[in-house]
């Protein structure tokens, strides 16, 4: 997903822009860890409002193309686990399963990479 940046129509860059603007004047008296929650909280709309449904229902997003085959219920759970796995990336969140502690690993690392995206996204230049 991370490589998916360039590819982010313009509008959605703008918004996310827009959205990471009132975030900021909002909150700018909000402490020292303010950008990183104002970064998640433009991941997590990019998760809920664009990755999301196009995971969910692929053949009528448009967003990875369409395709004449529908998806298996078993496909569409495995997609919202993945999903899921996204969110909890993108909000830091850690399972307290011991036995999930693997996972928490990979959370931890791939957080970063979510606050590379957010940051090219806003920095990439729009052309509407």
């Amino acid at each position: 997903i991370v490589k998916v940046s360039p590819d982010i129509p313009p509008q959605v860059r703008m918004l996310c822009k827009i959205l990471h603007e009132q975030l900021l004047s909002t909150f700018q008296n909000n402490g020292s860890g303010e950008a990183v929650q104002v970064d998640q909280a433009i991941a997590k709309f990019l998760i809920d409002h664009l990755f999301r449904p196009a995971f969910l229902a692929p053949n009528h997003s448009r967003i990875f193309g369409r395709s004449s085959t529908e998806i298996t219920q078993q496909q569409r759970r495995n997609m919202l686990s993945v999903v899921n796995l996204l969110q909890d990336i993108v909000c830091d969140r850690v399972y307290p399963e011991e036995f999930l502690e693997p996972l928490n690993v990979t959370v931890r690392q791939l957080r970063g990479q979510v606050q590379n995206l957010v940051s090219s996204l806003l920095s990439s230049p729009i052309n509407l």
